[in-house]
């Protein structure tokens, strides 16, 4: 298999010169110099292998260029040490030494004033796990630091580095910065960002990111978000918090635990808008590949939502929310090698509306929403990566009849605002039905790219849609057809369904526009009831996970 040009680059001259340069200071100027001269003597005009060159720093330092040979230049395994803690004993500091990488290599220990002067410089044993080293206490110590110099070859150097007072550990000074770095680990970094964003009843909403985002990922991520909006002369928020945890030393197994909470309006209701909020955690267990050459990743998770929205005050009721909660469990397969990815996710879904219901008390008449849902997808991917045929089929079936006031019912058509019961996605007109806002849907359900009023049903939905890029151009050809639980069964209804026409895209996706064609009678007769003229029958997608901003920035970087 060959080598990437980016991986050859890392492999055949950034890794070997960081392993080097560490091992250099290890070694000491002079050790490395007469190593080096004579493993020039000793093998020039012959043919040495790297086991001549491990002997002859043997020679000079014993074991300790073992983990440079052993593991350093011929294995992934990374190295990782973390100063965990200081304590003050009797006339010693007494540093916990944690090793979080897989490497075993020595250490040196330096201590700073508060000036950033060198006092002194301390040598150990290498680390397999955790340990601790003692130094001589010194009350102008303010800092330690694993090679502040930063010549080891470490993968998280905000680690390596602890403040000290009055001989304890303390918390390192917070530094702010725009927009986002690369971290100086002697700071706490926190960002900020002016944002503006926007929706049909807030209008225009003004703000500052406040968030944790650096170059290099962090274990723990967040980000607040509050804002103003100009046309509501309301408060917006928005917050998210993600940890993520890997489940061993540099295996790519993790757990992310994520909660985001938003606030912001909904809706217009007697000139006023209304608002809502949204709590959401999460948590994610993604499995990656046994090897590299393996396609498969696995994944699975659950989330709870709690949605509470302002009612409308002209219903004149005594209690002013309506509070909504969702569960999902699922479980995703993701397969991708070459030209080819496919994607199955299995999902259980239990959603349990309180109603307009001030108590948060269940109501006994009211009968939750349980479905399973399966959304299989497969796409071929040609014209150098720009293109694609993709095949997507969704089955799902209601496991109970539900009886709320939300209605969740499967629909033929792809989500628009006023169906997206949970607030699950972007919208910005959400509860618009009659202008271009209402046009706006969400791949969801049947996924139909028409919005018709057939095909709503609490029993089963069977749909496929294929969409066909165009090559060489951001268009191209789609087509949608499916059954439901019932159809077929009152006069001029079809048994299957189907829709089709072209579409426009961005680059990455985050926008398509669908133009319909064809459609079967019953979906045309409704499509005629329901609109004036053709423009109305077009459909807008808008998917801003596809931007992924904070990963393309990253990547201009690392």
């Amino acid at each position: 298999h060959l080598l990437s040009p980016e991986n050859y680059a890392i492999l055949a001259y950034s890794k070997p010169a960081a392993f080097t340069w560490y091992l250099y200071h290890i070694c000491g100027a002079d050790t490395f110099k007469s190593a080096m001269q004579d493993y020039y003597q000793t093998w020039k005009f012959k043919h040495p292998m790297s086991e001549d060159l491990h002997d002859i720093f043997k020679k000079y330092i014993g074991d300790k260029s073992d983990w440079f040979f052993d593991q350093g230049m011929v294995s992934n395994e990374k190295l990782n040490y973390e100063i965990k803690h200081v304590k003050k004993t009797g006339d010693d500091f007494v540093v916990e030494i944690i090793n979080n990488g897989e490497i075993s290599a020595p250490i040196y220990l330096e201590a700073f004033n508060s000036k950033y002067e060198k006092i002194e410089t301390w040598y150990f044993d290498p680390i397999t796990d955790k340990g601790t080293l003692t130094i001589p206490y010194d009350g102008s110590i303010a800092w330690l630091a694993i090679d502040k110099n930063m010549s080891i070859p470490d993968i998280e150097l905000g680690n390596n580095y602890i403040r000290i007072e009055n001989g304890k550990k303390t918390g390192k000074p917070t530094r702010f910065n725009y927009f986002t770095s690369f971290e100086n680990p002697y700071r706490k970094h926190i960002y900020y960002l002016p944002l503006a964003a926007g929706n049909y009843y807030d209008g225009l909403q003004v703000g500052m990111a406040v968030h944790n985002y650096g170059l290099i990922p962090k274990p723990t991520e967040w980000f607040v978000i509050p804002m103003f909006g100009c046309g509501s002369f309301r408060p917006n928020l928005f917050a998210s918090i993600t940890h993520t945890k890997f489940f061993e030393k540099n295996k790519p197994d993790r757990m992310f635990v994520k909660t985001t909470a938003t606030i912001q309006s909904y809706k217009v209701a007697a000139g006023n808008p209304l608002w809502y909020f949204q709590l959401s955690p999460q948590v994610r267990f993604i499995f990656e590949r046994r090897n590299v050459y393996s396609p498969l990743i696995h994944e699975t998770g659950f989330k709870n939502q709690l949605l509470i929205t302002q009612v409308d005050p002209v219903l004149n009721l005594n209690n002013r929310w309506k509070f909504l909660m969702q569960n999902l469990l699922y479980y995703k397969l993701n397969y991708k090698k070459r030209l080819w990815e496919i994607q199955n996710t299995v999902s259980f879904e239990h959603v349990y509306d309180f109603g307009i219901n001030y108590s948060m008390t269940p109501l006994p008449d009211f009968t939750p929403a349980l479905k399973f849902f399966n959304e299989f997808k497969v796409a071929f991917i040609y014209a150098k990566g720009k293109s694609m045929i993709q095949l997507r089929v969704f089955a799902g079936t209601f496991l109970t009849t539900p009886s709320m006031v939300t209605d969740t019912r499967f629909r033929l058509s792809g989500w628009n605002g006023p169906w997206d019961y949970a607030f699950n996605d972007y919208y910005v007109g959400r509860s618009e039905t009659d202008n271009v806002l209402s046009q706006q849907v969400a791949h969801a359900d049947g996924d139909f790219k028409i919005n018709t009023f057939v095909g709503q049903t609490n029993q089963w939905m069977l749909t496929a849609n294929l969409e066909w890029d165009i090559p060489m151009i951001y268009a191209g050809l789609y087509m949608d057809v499916g059954t439901y639980g019932g159809a077929g069964s009152f006069p001029g209804s079809e048994v299957f369904l189907y829709s089709g026409g072209l579409y426009l895209r961005t680059p990455d996706r985050a926008l398509q526009v669908y133009f319909p064609i064809i459609y079967s009678p019953s979906i045309k007769q409704s499509v005629n009831l329901n609109t004036s003229s053709y423009w109305e029958t077009i459909r807008i997608t808008v998917q801003l996970q596809n931007l992924q901003i904070i990963r393309a920035i990253r990547s201009l970087f690392i």
